[in-house]
């Protein structure tokens, strides 16, 4: 046999395996580097880990819901609080401005009693 066919029917005697390359009588062949098994995933191991996904994504908008839901509260109390603070100002200030009306209607017609008095004293002296 020539060298050329020798080596035509090694070559067609190896065989491809999951695990690498290997000779007719099933030894290793040297010569190839071994081929890198491909990961492999079953049903339940892809079923586990889109389940743990989904329970982590579901935790974690409930727990941003509830902080902007707990932001809106505060938000809203610390308006109401603004507001009640605002009314009572406003109240204080009118209940003030009433008092002044009323110490200006006062001081007024005091004024106008002590003018009338003066003069009706100015006439009597005429």
């Amino acid at each position: 046999m020539s060298v050329l066919a020798l080596a035509e029917s090694t070559r067609s005697a190896r065989v491809l395996n999951a695990g690498g390359v290997y000779n007719a009588d099933m030894t290793p062949n040297k010569d190839q580097p071994k081929r890198r098994r491909r990961m492999r995933f079953n049903i339940t191991a892809l079923l586990v880990v889109t389940m743990i996904c989904a329970i982590l994504f579901a935790w974690w908008r409930d727990r941003t819901q509830l902080q902007q839901r707990l932001e809106v509260e505060l938000g809203r109390a610390a308006m109401e609080r603004e507001m009640a603070i605002s009314q009572r100002t406003i109240a204080r200030m009118t209940q003030q401005m009433a008092r002044l009306r009323v110490e200006a209607a006062q001081a007024a017609l005091r004024n106008a009693t002590s003018r009338s008095t003066s003069d009706h004293e100015a006439g009597k002296n005429d």
